[in-house]
């Protein structure tokens, strides 16, 4: 499962906190659904039907089904397939043998079978549930068996009290756990100090009835056996070992309610069968039966609600109360309300478990899944609405409960006054039978003495009786017979021995006399003492009567303030998780804000990153540029100068020429016939004009230079203008860059800020919804679950049924007719069955000591272990179990020509499910890297068996 999307995917249920007002007669489905409704806004979809699958067939039979079955079903289009689906599974011999195992651990917690055999126990769970026995029957004989041998029913029952050694304090433990919820353990010496409403005199009520409770051995057939007699019970007087000196007292009394009315009988006349050696005494007032009676004639709201929570819990893996004995205001149900019309659904119907479990499977609250879509975490904020209209109840309901707290302190009040007023009394009543008892012993023992004085007598008497009449008889056969002398010798004999016994009888009359006479006096204080007994009952009654008055106000009282109390407190549990889930909704609106604020950060960084890489060719191109008009303009200076040079000879050699034309054309005025100084002055002009010309041409050069300088520079101004106006944008462009990484990263640290607040809001937000059933709960397989789904994904179980099959069509053979009895049909499917289990049963004693909890211990712990580890890894019997054979996994693995059928032989014959498609990939992948495709076969299926996904029900 990817841990960050189930971080997505969770969302809240709501709780009613007022009783339903829908129709009485709606399927107990529609009110779990109703009741456990998820907030307005929030929508859960149901699980897949692979996960319902698996879960609905290990929950009601306790193995998985095969992949053939699995596959049909997923295949199948019917809309009604997984009401079906229930209705086969509760049909299912399996269902009796999965429902009486949980049974047998949750009543026994794997106690050692000392007095009754575990096959004798199991039988009779088996039994009850195959014959839909009601809870309350089946709770009602476990609490009142003697384990006499001739009951072979009631001998399996007395094992939760057997089993337990009778121990009052243990067994009065146990009660209150299993029947009541309530666990009192410590509250037997002062009121817990870990939970308020456990009190010293709920459990000294039940003390009170499993101290009258006890074992003796006695002989059967030759064999010692342990039954169960009762003695005639009394009131308990007891102290808070932190209040000393502050008695009370209470009569059998079952958590939550009035003391039992018991008839006053006189000590002695209080039994059927008086207690004796080897006698199992039987009172006449049995305060097993009353606790019994009381506690399952559906009238008991506790042991209602009890029954409730521990059927629910087998379904869910924990009650709509958590942990399963620790009913209390201060751990309320889920939805208080639920809980309270679910115990009284279930006492309506006759404490019908297999229809109660049937409606739980159907509900979408039973199907609903282990994860959730990642989308569902958007509608946690919609928590909101129904947060607020709790908070608004609040103050109402903190002022209910207020005034419940107070109207139960007052009965306490009251009931404590009246009980101090009786407690005087119920000392001499106490005293009186004390008394009384000593009187009657003395009485007995005097009756006892004349009893065996009479009795003495009365053998005497009638052995002299006897003798008289054989003396006489022989002397009348002397008479006939006068000369036999071995008659003389004989009736001389006797006749000795008839005085002698004729003798002694004087001295037993006497002793008649005076028993009979000193019977007078025990009689005398007896009948005293029985009137002062009688006295001080008839002088208690009336106090008693008022303490019982004030009782009955102090139990209304108190249910009235328990359910104030766990009203609120279930409220203020809801509006914490709702909190929560606003939360959760909150932070991930915010984190939804600032991946939303990324991607537009991500969008504007990438645009002004995009704008800089646009930019940089045109700044590089007017680098160009600009470089270009440099040298353009370098070779137009260069130009110039030269031009400028030139001009500038070009000058001089006029102005030299014309300086010299000038000296010259003096001379020549001055020697104006001289024809060589004429014509040298005529080739000077030719020269000075030349010179001219070359002077005009440099200046034309030097203007034309001079223009390309100009251009140059207004190019090279123009280019560097651009060039500086590109590298203005291109920083411009960078700025924007940088301010836009800057804002990139800033919204990514938010982001990985808001997404830490998320993961941290959500964190305990999945937790609280499964709790309160909106997802579903992961519950690990049990020893026994474990052990029937090895056997089932192997199929180990369905070889050695098929073979029982074979077996009995051959040696019981059903007729034609037989086959279409559905009766004859659905008793040879529970035959079979017994016979698979019998074959089988042998291998669960290799389960529960590694994967089971420790004898007379809680058996709802997970855990793993390195000896777990091993016996999977190392076990003998589940290597041999894994190979191919019987058409399991791994020789469909083998047989299977293309590696996705392979993959999903391998998921849906060992988890019911199709494998992802990374799944698929992994497998073909393996088979591919394997030369022997048997092993790797073998090994894929061990790896499932192995996984942790194995040993849980999702």
């Amino acid at each position: 499962m990817n841990a960050n999307l189930r971080l997505l995917c969770y969302a809240a249920m709501s709780i009613c906190l007022l009783p339903a007002t829908g129709n009485a007669q709606e399927p107990l489905r529609q009110l779990i659904d109703r009741e456990l409704a998820p907030p307005a806004g929030i929508s859960v979809p149901l699980c897949s039907d692979a996960e319902f699958l698996r879960r609905v067939s290990l929950d009601l039979n306790g193995m998985p089904p095969t992949s053939d079955e699995a596959r049909t079903f997923l295949n199948d289009i019917d809309p009604a397939k997984r009401e079906k689906l229930v209705d086969r599974l509760l049909a299912s011999p399996l269902y009796a043998r999965h429902i009486a195992a949980t049974l047998d651990v949750m009543l026994m917690e794997r106690r050692a079978n000392t007095n009754v055999l575990q096959d004798e126990w199991i039988a009779w769970l088996l039994k009850s549930v195959r014959d839909n026995k009601p809870w309350n029957v089946l709770a009602k004989e476990l609490m009142t068996a003697d384990g006499e041998m001739d009951n072979p029913a009631h001998r399996a029952a007395a094992r939760f009290i057997l089993d337990r050694g009778a121990e009052p304090n243990v067994v009065a433990r146990d009660m209150g756990r299993f029947f009541f919820g309530r666990d009192l353990q410590c509250a037997q010496c002062h009121d817990s100090p870990l939970v308020a409403d456990f009190l010293q005199k709920d459990y000294q009520g039940l003390l009170a009835i499993t101290s009258a409770t006890y074992a003796l051995t006695k002989k059967v057939n030759d064999k010692d056996v342990t039954v169960l007699g009762e003695r005639s019970g009394s009131d308990l007087t007891f102290e808070s070992v932190f209040s000393k000196g502050n008695m009370h007292r209470t009569g059998a009394r079952l958590p939550g309610s009035t003391t039992l009315i018991e008839q006053f009988l006189v000590p002695g006349e209080d039994y059927v069968i008086a207690p004796a050696d080897g006698v199992r005494a039987v009172p006449k007032v049995s305060r097993r039966t009353l606790l019994a009676e009381q506690a399952t004639n559906g009238s008991n709201r506790v042991f209602n609600e009890n029954a409730a929570n521990r059927l629910w819990s087998l379904m869910f893996g924990r009650g709509l109360v958590h942990p399963l004995d620790m009913m209390h205001p201060d751990n309320p149900a889920v939805s208080p309300a639920l809980l309270q019309q679910l115990g009284e659904r279930l006492a309506s119907s006759n404490f019908d478990m297999k229809s109660f479990l049937r409606e739980i499977a159907l509900s979408q609250t039973y199907q609903r899944p282990f994860d959730l879509p990642a989308e569902t975490t958007a509608q946690l904020a919609a928590a909101k609405a129904e947060a607020d209209r709790i908070a608004q109840q609040k103050a109402a309901l903190d002022s209910a409960n207020a005034t419940a707290s107070t109207s139960k302190d007052s009965a306490d009040d009251a009931f404590l006054a009246a009980e101090k007023a009786m407690l005087p009394v119920a000392g001499e009543l106490d005293a009186a039978r004390n008394q009384y008892a000593e009187a009657k012993k003395k009485l007995d023992e005097a009756q006892k003495a004349l009893t065996d004085a009479n009795a003495a007598l009365a053998t005497k008497q009638q052995a002299a009786d006897t003798l008289n009449q054989s003396l006489a008889s022989l002397k009348n056969a002397i008479a006939a017979l006068p000369d036999s002398q071995d008659l003389a010798a004989t009736a001389g004999l006797l006749e000795t021995r008839t005085t002698a016994i004729n003798a002694e009888l004087p001295a037993l009359k006497q002793a008649v006399t005076d028993r009979t006479t000193a019977t007078t006096a025990p009689q005398e204080a007896a009948k005293t003492a029985r009137t002062a007994l009688e006295g001080a009952a008839q002088k208690l009654q009336p106090l008693l009567d008022a303490v019982r008055a004030e009782e009955a106000k102090v139990v209304a009282a108190r249910l009235a303030a328990q359910d104030a109390q766990a009203v609120l407190r279930s409220a203020e549990e809801r509006l914490s998780m709702l909190d929560e889930m606003k939360k959760a909704g909150d932070e991930r609106r915010e984190l939804d804000s600032a991946i939303s604020a990324v991607a537009s950060a991500e969008s504007q960084y990438v645009v002004a990153k995009q704008q800089v890489s646009e930019i940089m060719p045109v700044v590089q191109q007017k680098a160009e540029s600009l470089k270009n008009a440099e040298t353009t303009r370098a070779a137009a200076a260069a130009a110039l100068t030269t031009a400028q040079q030139t001009m500038s000879s070009q000058q001089t050699v006029v102005t030299s020429l014309t300086e010299a034309k000038a000296a010259l054309d003096r001379a020549v005025q001055a020697l104006a016939e001289d024809a060589e100084l004429k014509a040298a002055s005529q080739q000077l002009t030719v020269k000075v004009d030349a010179a001219s010309v070359a002077l005009k041409s440099a200046e034309s050069q030097m203007t034309t230079a001079s223009q390309q300088m100009q251009l140059a520079d207004e190019q090279m101004k123009k280019a560097q203008s651009e060039m500086n106006d590109a590298q203005t944008e291109f920083q411009r462009r960078q700025n924007m860059e940088t301010q836009m990484n800057a804002g990139f990263e800033a919204a990514k640290a938010t982001r990985q800020q808001a997404a830490e607040e998320f993961t941290k809001a959500i964190e305990p937000v999945p937790t609280d919804l499964a709790n309160h059933f909106m997802l579903a709960q992961l519950k690990h397989l049990s020893p026994e679950q474990l052990c029937w789904t090895v056997f089932r994904v192997t199929r180990v179980y369905d070889n050695y049924r098929n073979n029982e099959v074979a077996e009995l069509d051959k040696t019981s053979p059903l007729t034609d007719a037989q086959k279409q009895d559905p009766a004859v049909l659905a008793q040879r499917e529970i035959e079979l069955e017994q016979r698979t289990w019998d074959k089988l049963k042998g291998n669960i004693g290799n389960y529960v000591p590694l994967y089971g909890g420790a004898p007379g211990q809680p058996q709802s712990d997970f855990y793993a272990s390195p000896d777990q580890a091993l016996f999977t890894s190392n076990g003998g019997a589940i290597n041999s179990w894994v190979a191919p054979s019987g058409g399991n996994a791994t020789e469909r693995i083998i047989k299977a020509t293309d590696s996705r059928v392979a993959a999903e032989e391998l998921y849906l014959g060992i988890l019911t499910r199709m494998p992802t498609e990374e799944e698929v990939a992994d497998v073909t992948s393996f088979l591919a890297s394997r030369p022997d495709r048997n092993q790797a076969a073998k090994e894929l299926v061990w790896g499932l068996l192995s996984s942790a996904e194995f040993r849980f029900n999702h």
